[in-house]
């Protein structure tokens, strides 16, 4: 050991020793440090748990806050599938899903949840975000609709795996929805998607809905794979409209699913499958499983629309009659083409024996069928034999043979000796009508007989001595209530004098206001003032208040000469009169036509009654042919303007121009009311937003015009797709709105291609400013006619033109450039704009009386591609500034002509306006 070492150690000791009191204090100090930092780590995490706590509470009670919101607001099946269909309110609905989901978890189920979603029909939400909300659904949804979104291409992985999760809850695996009942929207699934769709989906089903999705083979064949099975033994609503094809693959693809039938029954209780073509071969298939041994449970077998012929038909019937369906209550036949023709083999299936239950047949189809076809089917509705429950049988009947006495078989129709007919709708001579009614007076105890549909032509079968009595008859049945199942009402009426029928008239119509039609939706008569004040009375008392339809211009006939304008400004008072003082109004009225009538003279008061409020679902209004007046366009305006016209889709005013612009009619529209009209459009608040079709005719009156462009431009006409006039006029006051709006785009979307025109009169109109907002446009300008005559565009604007994007000018097929103070110099920059834009649908050109050269028009054509002018026909050169009809020193307009001829000539050798073979 050194020196040194012994000294460190010696000097450590004595310092040891020296300091045992410095060490015990030290010792006490650092217990109470970590007593301290016990007590701080304490605290902080006192302080921790209290923020916790805090912050559990806070959430705990934002979620309740926002459950009391769902208890409050109720989440229906309607609000969720409309918040779904809409990327901007789809999160809010899977917000919602969550919610549900959460609060379910922590056993608050006091929530009123949807039973159904509809998830088709969606904008801007993919396949990923849809199977996301998916996860979320409720198990109170039982029914789902789903589309392409839900169900293709690389949606199918993600649907199969939902409908995997679905069979885990239905075994008890997993919790999901327990669907009963899918609906496939039209075109959301095929050949490719349903083999491994059917397999996992119909088996969890009741109610199965393709309609609108062809299957093809592939389709079919997985069905009928299912129902082998048995996988199908729980449907009991499968619904196979419009699935197949008029392929034989199809058919092949028939005797399949049938032969699965056959072999494994299927007890649906509704089997769809209308809208199917069935040829003879296609109904040999289908009638092998038309027995209660494949089918025990069928209630409904609905046939509708399938293109059976009477061979068809006759197959179908001799099935359904050589067997025995005791369950069948419904068979739908109707709108197939050979029922005429077969009523009597479907009158032999028509048995107790055969089908015991039956209730129901439908047999209508959109013609009428002749009385004469249908005696012997009558006959069998009569007999013992039939099922003794049938009760619905409706038919379309029409009485017009006067050859063969039919009477005895309308009356027993009235009288209700053929009791399954119901409902009834009856086109009829008067003769027959007479005779229907006289069987429903028979009819007194009942029960009495349910008519539709009532249409009675009083041009054939009598004269007035003949068509009084019926019509006095059906005013006494009306005003007994024993015709109050009246839907359609359609008659004709005459002037005659003769006092039977002016009662008979009288009494019919006075008789419509003694009883309230709860179902009459639609009246169509032709009807004078008289007959409208009539009608007024019922309208007033509220009668009639379910009109949806009000026609008075049935049967036109030789409305243009003796018998135009029945209804005039007296009948048209008294009945927006009775409109307007009714305690209902017209509240379901969509369409009113009183077109070639006088009507138009009392036009006043239809706007008076749309701004009243009592019309609100009045949508169609045609006026067309009505002798509207001054009076009369200035009451629509002032209604216009007020926004009565708000809700209305279509109006028609059309044959009413300038005075005596039309031969032979008598136009009574001063052009200034037609400006006032137009302009209450634009300048109105809310303009006409609902307006698809406004057709107010060929008027010449450029102001109309003018105005009618600053309406649509301004953004008054957003939904218009049908106008005439198609043409907006120019001046110097439109032309900076029109220009922006063909900037911006700020015509209607839908709207067809325009024609813009320099309004007559306008000199020196400068379209620089239209031009220039062509070529700024980024959308394709929808103008098919430009008509500038007598404006002013400078080179500036068609250099920027031409230097624009190409195709801007792609709907033009006319243009209309005489006037326009055009040099060569601006020609050619013309052809520029040509060879930019290229024009393929453009015909014409005109481009008379201006400053134009030969040499012009050889650079002109120079300036040309191929391309450019493909469809340009005609062009009008003549009368240029220095040509003279006869040779004193200048061209003549002959060599002028000539000239121009050689041109074309020469540049049709290098390909261009191959077309063009009209030069003047």
């Amino acid at each position: 050991m050194t020196e040194q070492t012994k000294t460190q150690k010696e000097e450590g000791r004595g310092k040891d020793a020296r300091t045992p009191k410095r060490d015990n204090e030290g010792k006490e100090a650092s217990e109470d440090n970590q007593k301290g930092r016990y007590e701080n780590a304490q605290r902080e995490e006192d302080v921790g748990e209290k923020t916790l706590d805090k912050e559990t509470e806070r959430r705990r009670n934002q979620d309740d806050g926002l459950f009391a919101l769902l208890q409050r607001v109720e989440i229906t099946s309607q609000i969720l599938s409309d918040l779904v269909k809409q990327r901007d309110s789809f999160g809010l609905a899977w917000l919602l899903l969550l919610l549900i989901k959460k609060h379910k978890a922590e056993g608050k189920t006091s929530l009123v949840l949807p039973d159904c979603v509809d998830l088709s029909g969606s904008s801007g939400v993919s396949p990923d975000k849809m199977f996301l909300l998916m996860e979320l659904l409720p198990s109170s949804i039982e029914q789902m609709k789903a589309d392409a979104v839900v169900v293709k291409r690389r949606a199918l992985p993600l649907f199969v795996r939902f409908l995997e999760r679905v069979k885990a809850a239905r075994e008890g695996r997993e919790e999901a929805p327990p669907l009963k009942r899918f609906v496939f929207a039209e075109n959301s699934i095929g050949p490719e998607e349903a083999p491994e769709v059917f397999r996992l989906l119909v088996p969890l089903l009741q109610h199965l809905c393709l309609n609108g999705n062809p299957l093809g083979a592939e389709g079919f064949r997985a069905l009928a794979e299912v129902v082998a099975s048995g996988g199908a033994s729980p449907l009991r609503v499968l619904d196979l409209e419009n699935t197949m094809t008029k392929t034989r693959d199809d058919l092949e693809a028939l005797e399949l699913l049938c032969d699965a039938i056959k072999q494994q029954n299927l007890r649906v209780e509704t089997l769809n499958l209308s809208g199917n073509r069935f040829s003879e071969q296609r109904m040999g298939v289908l009638g092998q499983i038309l027995c209660a041994a494949c089918l025990p449970c069928v209630r409904q077998l609905r046939l509708a629309n399938c293109e059976m012929d009477a061979w068809v038909l006759e197959r179908l019937a001799d099935s359904l009659g050589g067997s025995s369906i005791p369950t069948l209550e419904t068979l739908d036949l109707e709108e197939n083409d050979g029922l005429f023709d077969s009523l009597d083999e479907i009158s032999g299936m028509i048995r107790a024996e055969c089908l015991p239950s039956l209730k129901n047949l439908r047999l209508q189809t959109s013609s009428t069928i002749s009385v004469m076809a249908v005696k012997e089917f009558l006959k069998a509705l009569e007999s013992a034999e039939r099922p003794c429950g049938l009760q619905n049988v409706p038919l379309n009947l029409a009485g017009y043979d006067l050859e063969d006495d039919h009477t005895e078989t309308f009356q027993g129709l009235g009288a209700g000796r053929y009791a399954p007919v119901r409902p009834l709708s009856l086109s009829l001579i008067p003769l027959y009508l007479g005779a229907f009614l006289r069987g429903v007076v028979e009819n007194e105890k009942g029960p009495w007989v349910e008519v539709h549909d009532l249409t009675v032509d009083l041009w054939e079968g009598g004269g007035p001595d003949v068509i009084g009595d019926p019509l006095q008859l059906l005013g006494d049945l009306i005003g007994m209530g024993r015709l109050s199942s009246l839907r359609q009402v359609k008659m004709t009426m005459f002037d005659w004098t003769e006092s039977n029928f002016l009662e008979g008239r009288r009494t019919f119509l006075a008789s419509l206001s003694h009883v309230k039609f709860n179902f009459l939706s639609e009246f169509c008569a032709k009807l004078n003032d008289e007959h409208a004040v009539l009608l007024a009375e019922a309208v007033r008392v509220g009668s009639v208040s379910q009109l949806r339809v009000l026609d008075l211009t049935y049967n036109r006939e030789g409305l243009w000469t003796e018998e135009r304008g029945r209804l005039g400004r007296v009948g048209m008072e008294a009945l927006m009169g009775a409109v307007t003082e009714s305690q209902e109004g017209l509240a379901s009225l969509d369409v009113l036509n009183v077109s070639f009538s006088r009507a138009g003279e009392g036009a006043g008061y239809l706007g008076m009654t749309l701004m009243s409020g009592k019309l609100p679902r009045l949508s169609k209004i045609d006026l067309s042919n009505s002798n509207l007046t001054d009076e009369g366009v200035r009451g629509l305006a002032e209604a216009v303007r007020g926004g009565g016209f708000a809700g209305v889709v279509s109006l028609d005013l059309r044959a009413h121009g300038v005075r005596g612009w039309e031969d032979g009619i008598e136009a009574e529209v001063e052009p200034q009311s037609w400006e006032v009209f137009a302009r209450s459009i634009a300048e109105s608040q809310g303009g006409l937003p609902k307006m698809k079709q406004l057709l107010i005719g060929q008027t010449r009156e450029d102001h109309f015009c003018v105005w009618l462009g600053i309406a649509m431009a301004t953004g008054k006409l957003p939904c218009v797709e049908k106008l005439e006039p198609a043409r907006i006029s120019l001046d110097t006051q439109s032309v900076p709105i029109i220009s922006d709006a063909v900037r911006e785009n700020q015509f209607p979307p839908a709207a067809f291609p325009l024609t813009l025109c320099v309004r007559e009169g306008s000199r020196d109109v400068n379209l620089d400013n239209l031009i220039r907002a062509i070529a700024e446009s980024r959308e394709r300008v929808r103008v098919g006619e430009l008509e500038l005559r007598g404006g002013q565009v400078g080179e500036e604007a068609l250099i920027a033109l031409a230097s624009s994007e190409r195709g801007n000018l792609s709907y033009l097929k006319y243009l209309d450039l005489s006037d326009c103070e055009i040099d060569d110099s601006k020609l050619k920059r013309w052809g520029e704009v040509f060879r930019a834009h290229e024009c393929p649908k453009l015909g014409s050109i005109k481009l008379s009386k201006n400053r134009i050269t030969l040499e012009g028009i050889s650079g002109f054509f120079k300036t040309l591609e191929p391309e450019s002018l493909p469809e340009l026909c005609w062009v009008d050169w003549k009368d240029q500034e220095g040509q003279e009809e006869v040779g004193d020193g200048g061209v003549t307009q002959k060599e002028f002509l000539f000239s121009i001829k050689a041109l074309r000539q020469a540049a049709q050798s290098e390909g261009k306006v191959p077309s063009l073979n009209r030069i003047f």
